[in-house]
């Protein structure tokens, strides 16, 4: 999240990796890139209460269908 100095947010980034550990690299890559910071006008800063993680199963019944299965943070 990009805030300016009286405090409105001016700008977002959503980040989507493939494990948590993917995750936290690329947040770090994020918070460090000074033409980022230069293009959005001020220091980034990561607000975690805003994380949600999922899992997607995806699944064959013995009929031959297909479906998908989502495991998230509050619902399947």
């Amino acid at each position: 999240m990009y805030e300016n100095n009286d405090g409105k947010q001016v700008g977002r980034i959503a980040i989507r990796a493939p494990s948590t550990g993917g995750f936290d690299t690329t947040v770090s890559n994020v918070l460090a890139d000074e033409a980022l910071e230069t293009a959005m006008g001020d220091v980034g800063s990561h607000d975690s209460s805003e994380d949600g993680f999922s899992v997607t199963l995806k699944c064959h019944a013995a009929n031959g269908e297909l479906y998908n299965v989502t495991f998230k943070r509050d619902k399947v």
